[in-house]
């Protein structure tokens, strides 16, 4: 087992300590929020009609494996996947895609990272529905089953941010998102089905990484993550360019940078008085220094090639507080990368896709309209 400090110091080789070195020689300035929009729920003035109700979409859903063998630096549970009575997956002991095939693809393809803490992926509440609503846009949505550093992963803390970049690649290097697979298993719209590795072997029924597949790649790729995994899919668009391991195969070639970024109530900031979250606790404990926390902070990594940028947050979020969102789109603005920040004034932390009737609901469709220009 590599020391965490050990690990710490080695992400600075790879161009973690660029972001720290600017974390500690900048000056505080004072940021005005200028493009804050504030969502409240609609107010009909006349009943609107009678809507008929959906017809069922059968989505095709295909896991993936993310790696061709053992992950880098081995490890992990010796257990396979677990998931509670609310779809929240622990013991990842194989870290995987599911991708939800829309039956006419439109070329963008969605890689979503449910939150959790870094303990567990919430899977079942936050990125299975917005995934069958994804696909049901037309846009395949791949569902990221990453590993979680607490399981004793040969690489430590370093274990979901190499995951991440290889589904970027991954998706980039085969035709997922342009065509359908030869077999896949069909469910229809809300219906439950698995985001990790089955039970038992791990590896049955999964497609490897290259799968034989063209390598035409889809149109565009882009990252989603929710609390916790927003802070992953946050460090994926950052620090893109920085290798987090050493190549497995020919996928690694390609690059791992996502075409837009949809951050939905993240944990940005690891730096007080921002920190009291399990996120920091689970990657460096509860004293770390403050090369540390800065070194795991999204915001000082945030350079000029950072893709668009869309975030949304509660007011009374208290779980990941909104300033999480207003420091990202400050350091956004900084190096001039477009950056839209959604203040929905309800909605607390963990709203998922939203709950029906409330501001949270209203996200889903400005992320719509947003990720069709970005």
């Amino acid at each position: 087992m590599i020391d965490r400090r050990t690990l710490l110091l080695s992400a600075a080789s790879l161009g973690f300590s660029a972001g720290i070195a600017r974390a500690q020689t900048r000056t505080t300035t004072t940021v005005t929020e200028t493009r804050t929009v504030t969502i409240g729920p609609p107010i009909p003035l006349t009943p609107p009609p009678p809507v008929p109700p959906p017809r069922p979409i059968h989505i095709d859903t295909e896991n993936v494996l993310l790696w061709p063998s053992m992950p880098p630096s081995g490890g992990g549970p010796l257990s396979t996947a677990h998931a509670d009575a609310h779809g929240a997956v622990s013991d990842v002991s194989v870290p995987t895609l599911t991708v939800y095939h829309p039956p006419n693809p439109n070329g963008t393809v969605v890689i979503i990272a449910a939150g959790g803490g870094y303990r567990r992926i919430e899977i079942g509440l936050e990125a299975r529905p917005v995934a069958m609503w994804l696909a049901a846009q037309g846009i395949t949505a791949c569902v990221l089953t990453y590993r979680l550093p607490p399981e004793d992963w040969g690489c430590g803390i370093f274990a979901p941010f190499q995951d991440a970049q290889r589904a970027v690649r991954l998706v980039r290097g085969t035709n997922i998102g342009v065509a359908k697979p030869p077999v896949a298993s069909s469910v229809s719209q809300g219906a439950a089905v698995h985001g990790g590795a089955s039970q038992g072997n791990p590896s049955r029924g999964m497609a490897s990484p290259a799968a034989a597949r063209p390598v035409t790649g889809p149109k565009r790729v882009g990252v989603m993550g929710f609390s916790a995994g927003g802070h992953l899919m946050g460090m994926a668009s950052a620090q893109w360019a920085t290798d987090l391991y050493p190549p497995q195969d020919g996928l690694d070639t390609i690059t791992a940078r996502p075409d837009f970024a949809a951050l939905i109530y993240p944990i940005i900031t690891l730096r007080p008085p921002y920190n009291d979250t399990e996120t920091r606790r689970i990657l460096l404990g509860d004293h770390p220094t403050a090369e540390e926390s800065a070194g795991w902070s999204v915001e000082p990594h945030v350079k000029d090639d950072c893709p668009p940028v869309f975030l949304v947050h509660a007011a009374d979020d208290k779980v990941a507080p909104p300033e999480n969102s207003v420091i990202m789109a400050a350091a956004c603005r900084r190096v001039a990368v477009p950056v839209e920040r959604l203040l929905l004034p309800s909605g607390g932390h963990a709203f998922g896709l939203g709950h029906p009737g409330t501001p949270s609901a209203t996200w889903p469709a400005q992320f719509l309209a947003w990720q069709a220009k970005a």
